[in-house]
């Protein structure tokens, strides 16, 4: 071979590499995916949370009460008012229970009782909630009150959303039923 047409050869290139940008279409597919699962979590995660929140208020109000009978600065009977006040804003305007309207005295405990599954505020503490706070004395069982709406309100807060549905069939003779949905 002429020497003229070896020096004419030149070494072997590769083509430079690709860049990163654009991406494939597969990677647009996989990021638009992502996106979407974050948009629809973030949604779920906003929903669940301003269901949560008046259960949220709720409870501080309660613990609020509780720290003002505690210092002193709130009677026995303000704060059984209070409570009172607390649970039917809670029923009424948020869980949209029929009977909590017009319920009151042994109606309303026994509403009370069927919501908690339980017999706490007929025959328990929550007895104070009745008609025994007109009484001239006031029972004085306020921290195993306090610590039974707490779970009252704790267990609607996490309940099923079914509950929600039954409550507005409840009972109307009085009656207790034992059965939560």
């Amino acid at each position: 071979m002429p020497e003229e047409l070896l020096q004419r050869l030149r070494d072997i290139h590769y083509p430079d590499a690709p860049g990163w940008f654009p991406p494939a279409p597969g990677w647009w597919i996989l990021a638009a995916l992502v996106l979407a699962v974050l948009v629809v979590l973030a949604l779920a995660w906003r929903k669940r949370s301003s269901a949560r929140a008046p259960y949220v208020a709720a409870l501080k109000l309660l613990d609020d009460a509780q720290s003002k009978r505690l210092a002193g600065t709130l009677t026995a009977r303000a704060y059984l008012d209070e409570s009172n006040q607390i649970l039917k804003r809670l029923l009424i305007h948020i869980r949209h229970n029929s009977a909590a309207v017009s319920a009151s005295g042994a109606h309303w405990l026994l509403e009370l009782d069927r919501l908690d599954a339980s017999t706490q505020f007929t025959n328990g503490p929550g007895a104070a909630l009745g008609a025994s706070r007109y009484a001239r004395e006031v029972p004085d069982e306020q921290a195993e009150l306090h610590k039974l709406l707490i779970g009252l309100i704790t267990r609607l807060r996490n309940g099923p959303e079914s509950t929600a549905q039954t409550e507005n069939s409840a009972p109307t003779d009085g009656s207790v039923t034992a059965e939560r949905a």
